[in-house]
């Protein structure tokens, strides 16, 4: 009975774990996202200056 018990109690365990470790690391690509967006931003912006400094409209 006892074996039982414990075996049930890791499997809820291992799943909980499992569940854990999927939320990081959804969090870790959403955060990754973020750094590649705020990257692109940056370059658009550096882009737009370089092209109105030739005198070139940028929207």
């Amino acid at each position: 009975m006892r074996s039982m018990k414990a075996m049930i109690g890791g499997m809820a365990g291992g799943a909980r774990a499992r569940k854990n470790q999927a939320a990081q690391a959804q969090a870790q690509q959403q955060q990754a996202q973020g750094a590649r967006t705020s990257q692109i931003d940056t370059y658009n912006r550096a882009v737009g200056a370089c092209m109105e400094g030739r005198g070139y409209t940028v929207k």
